[in-house]
């Protein structure tokens, strides 16, 4: 499957299913810098007619408290070293859990061989 056609499957899904796109924003951590006011910011900003953002960080802090606040559904699975291989059992069953169509993850930590997870997808979707 071409590159397009992946995006172009995942990006109609929402509205296929009369339902949202529900998309796995990943962070390494909940304290606010760089990639936390961005991820703040495209969560404020999509349509949460079309796209719902479930947010998963692997430490809690002050952009957590925010995305509550904005009624963002918010999962904190607490890891201290990076590329923490024991959690992702956790993030693999949070993914079906939660029904996740997309994983947008934002550095490296966060998004290390997402692919790993989910092992009989064809793409980033279920």
């Amino acid at each position: 499957m071409s590159q397009n056609a992946v995006y172009d499957q995942a990006f109609t899904k929402g509205t296929d299913d009369n339902r949202p796109l529900r998309i796995l924003q990943t962070i390494r951590q909940g304290k606010i810098g760089g990639g936390e006011t961005h991820l703040l910011s495209l969560v404020e900003r999509l349509d949460r007619k079309k796209h719902e953002s479930i947010v998963l960080s692997f430490s809690d802090g002050p952009m957590i408290d925010r995305l509550k606040q904005l009624g963002i559904t918010t999962h904190v699975i607490p890891s201290n070293k990076a590329f923490d291989f024991t959690v992702w059992k956790k993030v693999r069953k949070l993914i079906y859990t939660e029904g996740i169509d997309i994983v947008h993850a934002h550095g490296t930590r966060a998004g290390y061989r997402p692919r790993i997870l989910l092992p009989d997808a064809a793409d980033f979707g279920r």
